[in-house]
């Protein structure tokens, strides 16, 4: 029998998904995604299907994201938020995203936001977490303040943070604080490869 072999799109929506496991089963490590696409598309594309809804004020990633064939519905409605660009608009849309109910807190949505790796260190605790993790991350404006808010385990949503072709998840259950000292030189942040198995 001949073994299916995939389209490079598959290839890489394939390794975006794998990411993106690693991502949210491991708080605080950075993962790779593919280089040379917009990251926030490749995201979208991965996670979006038929069944699946979607909202983003970014016009070209919401006709691109269509495609998928995921319907773009008001931010209170959406499975996953798109957010390539912080702004007030985007604080609003996130004070109205899902946070799930008692009898159903699967029906958060998750956040895919914009993020550098680099400059403020926060402390992350919580499940996948060795103790706790040391990480140099510039969020946007007000996330950690929103999150709070938001977040009321088993309540909240889940967030990926994005920088060109990187990404580290945010799951509700992470504890996340800035820590009281900053050093003035960091070196970057490693990133995690996504194909972990060991060849044989």
């Amino acid at each position: 029998m001949a073994t299916p072999v995939q389209t490079p799109f598959e290839a890489k929506t394939q390794e975006v998904f794998t990411a993106l496991l690693w991502a949210l089963s491991r708080p605080g490590e950075v993962q790779a995604i593919p280089a040379g696409d917009d990251a926030f598309a490749l995201i979208g594309e991965t996670l979006l299907d038929l069944e699946s809804s979607f909202y983003t004020p970014d016009e070209t990633l919401r006709e691109r994201l269509l495609l998928t064939g995921a319907p773009h519905v008001p931010a209170t409605e959406a499975e996953y938020l798109f957010f390539s660009v912080w702004n007030d608009d985007a604080r609003e849309a996130i004070r109205q995203a899902r946070r799930g109910d008692a009898l159903y807190p699967d029906r958060a949505a998750t956040l895919v936001l914009p993020a550098g790796f680099s400059g403020q260190v926060w402390v992350w605790r919580g499940p996948g977490i060795n103790g706790e993790a040391h990480m140099s991350v510039t969020l946007p404006d007000d996330l950690a303040e929103l999150r709070e808010e938001a977040v009321q385990y088993p309540l909240g949503w889940d967030a990926f943070l994005v920088g060109e072709c990187r990404v580290m998840g945010l799951p509700r259950t992470t504890q996340i604080e800035v820590t009281p000292l900053q050093p003035v030189h960091r070196q970057p942040v490693p990133i995690q490869p996504v194909h972990r198995q060991e060849e044989k």
